[in-house]
């Protein structure tokens, strides 16, 4: 077929990327952080209990539980008509190993040598001090429950806890810092 076809004929894909190429930014953020997340939960139901196991054990290798993300995202992208672009798989792949691995959209804050601290007041502010300055990112949590999920992430291990009698927690990741 001839792409002069396949423009005259758009299949369901071409409609979904023209769709995309026709919003703002912030409407393109939201649909791929929604896309990210039904493949998230698309993981989470598939898995077998024993690879969730594998996931939920912190001393297991890290190079075979990113392999299994890995090749659930790559499932789930092959068989749905997502309209991401493959350059953009990496991303999708990254975003989710740090949300099922990590400390979901912060990992990459810590990851950064240059950010010195990380201050999170809410799920829409996420402040960061660089350089002895300090700067709102465009970071952001889906919601309240998702930002309380990483919250207990951080603190259950150290037996912190975090509700409305102590509404502020301070306390060191694994890796020592703060």
């Amino acid at each position: 077929m001839s792409l002069l076809e396949r423009l005259g004929r758009p299949n369901q894909r071409n409609v979904q990327v023209r769709i995309f190429a026709s919003l703002s930014v912030d409407q393109v953020d939201n649909s791929f952080q929604e896309i990210k997340l039904k493949i998230h939960h698309r993981i989470v139901e598939e898995m077998t209990p024993e690879e969730q196991r594998i996931l939920s054990t912190k001393n297991q290798d890290v190079l075979e539980i990113e392999h299994i993300i890995d090749s659930y995202v790559q499932k789930v992208l092959d068989e749905n008509p997502f309209a991401i672009p493959r350059g953009e798989r990496s991303r999708v792949i990254s975003d989710l190993r740090d949300e099922m691995l990590g400390l979901g959209p912060i990992e990459g804050l810590l990851k950064d040598d240059s950010i010195t601290e990380v201050m999170v007041n809410g799920p829409k502010k996420i402040f960061v001090e660089r350089m002895g300055k300090l700067m709102l990112t465009d970071i952001t949590f889906h919601n309240d429950e998702h930002l309380m999920n990483i919250i207990e992430r951080i603190i259950s291990p150290l037996g912190r806890r975090i509700d409305e009698a102590s509404p502020l927690v301070d306390a060191r990741l694994s890796d020592g810092s703060r």
